[in-house]
């Protein structure tokens, strides 16, 4: 419960931890997060990372999210890589889950260097839909800018044979 995450935080800081550790992102965690923030006043160097589905705020942080769908779904990842009139491709496990893992990780490194600099520690948050969204941030900009949602090439049809993939005579594919 909150009390007993809040004595470990305590206990923690009083022995010199640096950090608070990382949360998952399950909906019953989130009301946690003003009594952290409370003991990060008490101890402002502690570094703390939440991990959800769709963030801590707006109107879908209270849902819990899922590889598939937060970071494949909402983001529009699944649908940079679908080809027009055929279905959505089937997802490999855990990308979306690695890829935040590692949005975590940069965040929790930037957070440290930070205190080290100034002593003080910070909030870090990921988010499995935030980081789906940065991992296609180019073809987010190209809608933004030109106002067109770019579609995934077909291999036939490829203007970049650099990043092509070919059939060998034997029928391999490289």
């Amino acid at each position: 419960d909150a009390a007993t995450m809040l004595r470990v935080a305590e206990e923690a800081a009083q022995l010199g931890f640096t950090g608070l550790g990382v949360t998952g992102g399950e909906p019953f965690l989130l009301p946690w997060l003003p009594e952290t923030i409370a003991t990060m006043a008490a101890h402002p160097q502690l570094v703390y990372c939440t991990s959800t589905g769709y963030g801590l705020t707006g109107p879908e942080r209270d849902r819990a999210g899922y590889d598939v769908a937060a970071f494949f779904g909402r983001s529009g990842f699944a649908h940079q890589l679908t080809l027009a009139g055929q279905g959505a491709i089937t997802s490999r496990s855990a990308i979306g889950d690695n890829t935040t893992g590692m949005a975590s990780v940069a965040g929790i490194l930037a957070a440290l260097h930070h205190r080290t600099r100034t002593g003080k520690g910070q909030v870090v948050e990921a988010s499995l839909m935030r980081t789906g969204m940065w991992v296609i941030g180019g073809d987010l900009g190209t809608q933004a800018i030109l106002g067109k949602i770019r579609q995934p090439d077909r291999r036939e049809e490829s203007s970049t044979p650099l990043v092509n993939s070919y059939c060998t005579s034997d029928g391999c594919w490289f």
